[in-house]
């Protein structure tokens, strides 16, 4: 069985997101999922940079949501960059 492992510029896959379906939601199971058709997933790399809580609180506090839904996907490791 093929193995696959993806790797994925969190930046880029945000501002994608927003601009074709207007919000930055993402199932992120279900997109590895989709890529992986009936291939193993072995591992998704998600790299990002932490959103500077100076310039806005609230923004860096559900960024910090979403990395913490990152974490306890199983497949997925978080890469932050500064």
């Amino acid at each position: 069985m093929e193995r696959v492992y993806i790797f994925v510029d969190g930046s880029n896959l945000y501002k994608a997101v927003r601009q074709m379906f207007g919000a930055g939601r993402l199932d992120l199971e279900k997109l590895a999922c989709f890529l992986t058709k009936t291939r193993k997933l072995v591992r998704v790399h998600y790299y990002s940079s932490p959103f500077p809580r100076q310039r806005d609180a609230e923004i860096a506090k559900n960024q910090q949501r979403f990395y913490e839904a990152v974490r306890i996907c199983c497949f997925y490791v978080l890469i932050l960059h500064n």
